[in-house]
């Protein structure tokens, strides 16, 4: 499918809200490097272990676009969508429309009882498309990160964390409360480790983009075959998170990211 033919582009899109608060689209260029999150509470994290200030040119936005250094004198970006594969793809459209091309996603994902625990970081090595966005990008059951980013965040977190995160595949569906009990034991014997709401649309959304993506995914829940088991706000979760952040504030601002 050919996105030049889409009626709605997301520079003319953004442009739209942009005149309304006196800003040329000259100065809506932003940096290479950007770090997308779909969950509130994180995105605060993460400007925080960033250091990250909001963008003046892109203060209109709900939450702002944030901008963080990088040790060489280059910038990154920060970014905060909504939940769900369609806002993290019009997201990430409107990031590689204005200049984006190195793409880190992080959020939350409910893990497979028996694979991982509350408050481990999931590095997928790819995804399984359980959700309807990525048809508009490809015809793919699978999709991919890129895989020398992939490499290099394994390598980067096992150095600056200690340990590396865990690389099994991921499940990312539309629709939260139709995660069937049958549907989910098949994908734990595929390998799967865990389910999310994004992941996979990113992937195959990137890769047509020419955006260089990879995904890290901490575990926020558990599913079973007998039910689901929330850790939202226990302290496996809160320490992952801490741990995790931190490290990977390190491994970014290092510039491990060609």
């Amino acid at each position: 499918m050919d996105p030049a033919r889409s009626l709605v582009t997301p520079r003319r899109l953004v442009q739209a809200f942009a005149d309304r608060h006196g800003i040329d689209a000259a100065r809506l260029g932003l940096p290479a490097t950007a770090v997308l999150v779909p969950v509130y509470p994180l995105f605060r994290k993460l400007a925080h272990v960033l250091k990250a200030t909001p963008l003046d040119t892109w203060a209109w936005k709900r939450p702002p676009l944030y901008v963080f250094d990088l040790d060489n004198g280059e910038k990154g970006v920060l970014a905060c969508c909504p939940v769900g594969a369609p806002n993290a793809v019009i997201a990430l459209e409107e990031l590689a429309a204005f200049g984006v091309r190195i793409l880190y996603f992080l959020g939350f994902a409910g893990g497979i009882d028996g694979k991982v625990a509350p408050g481990s970081l999931v590095l997928p090595p790819y995804a399984h498309v359980g959700e309807g966005t990525t048809r508009y990008y490809r015809d793919a059951p699978l999709t991919f990160p890129d895989r020398g980013m992939h490499e290099r965040v394994k390598r980067g977190l096992e150095r600056t964390a200690g340990e590396p995160p865990m690389g099994c595949p991921a499940w990312t569906t539309d629709a939260l409360y139709r995660e069937w009990r049958d549907e989910v034991a098949a994908l734990a014997r595929a390998g799967v480790c865990c389910v999310d709401m994004e992941t996979s649309a990113v992937f195959g959304a990137a890769d047509v983009l020419s955006v260089r993506a990879v995904a890290l995914l901490w575990v926020s829940d558990i599913l079973t075959l007998e039910g689901w088991t929330p850790h939202f706000h226990e302290d496996a979760l809160k320490e992952g998170v801490n741990r995790y952040a931190e490290a990977f504030a390190v491994f970014l601002k290092n510039r491990e990211t060609g």
